[in-house]
């Protein structure tokens, strides 16, 4: 039988959260202590598994994503780069699409306490389910969304990058727009809308024409 990290804490004499912080090289871990436990570890002929380690720490090494949809390359490219970034850390990822979902609420919290942090994507979940998650010590970030205290937040100067590119297209003498999306889009479109109509107000020229754009994958 395959010796396990239960027998490495046995030989070195102590418990098993130790062997495995000392073997992912924590510092909170002593030098005398981490030595003693390598050199167990040695004498055993032990290979660490990511799992064991996990379970041994009580964590899952997995985090869950919610997203509104898997369909169209906007979200594809973004789950893409996050699985890459995770798999080189011994992350696994666990997904949640939301899209035709009954019951959704109850699904975020079976996902969070199945892993052992959450990506929120846009307004999957509203921000009294990501309050309750923040209080419940899950570690949690939003992708494209409003804010919420406790949550880290991933996100892009849309006012600022939309209010520049129409001042562009001012600055070459276009006085007619039409804003593919429309308000009430979502958060980035909607702060994409007040940059633009911000730029346009400024040189008196009338808001643009909203045109309302279907979102990636079925209805």
């Amino acid at each position: 039988m395959s010796p396990t990290i239960r027998d490495v804490a046995q030989r070195a004499g102590v418990g098993i959260a130790t062997v495995s912080r000392a073997l992912r090289g924590s510092g909170s871990v002593s030098a005398g202590t981490r030595e003693r436990i390598l050199r167990a570890a040695a004498e055993l002929n032990f290979t660490p598994s990511r799992l064991g380690v996990s379970l041994a720490e009580g964590r899952h090494a997995a985090n869950g994503v919610v997203f509104p949809s898997l369909s169209g390359p906007y979200y594809a490219e973004v789950l893409l780069g996050y699985e890459e970034v995770a798999s080189e850390l011994g992350r696994s990822v666990i997904i949640l699409s939301t899209q035709g979902r009954h019951a959704v609420l109850d699904q975020v919290r079976d996902l969070a306490g199945r892993v052992d942090g959450m990506v929120v994507f846009g307004r999957t979940a509203p921000a009294d389910l990501i309050a309750e998650l923040v209080a419940g010590g899950k570690p949690t970030v939003l992708l494209t969304r409003t804010p919420v205290a406790g949550a880290d937040v991933v996100t892009s100067e849309n006012a600022t990058s939309a209010r520049l590119m129409a001042e562009h297209l001012l600055g070459h003498g276009y006085r007619r727009f039409a804003f593919l999306g429309g308000p009430s889009g979502g958060a980035d479109v909607d702060e994409r809308w007040s940059g633009v109509v911000a730029a346009l107000s400024d040189a008196g020229v009338p808001a643009p024409l909203g045109v309302p754009v279907e979102p990636y994958g079925p209805p």
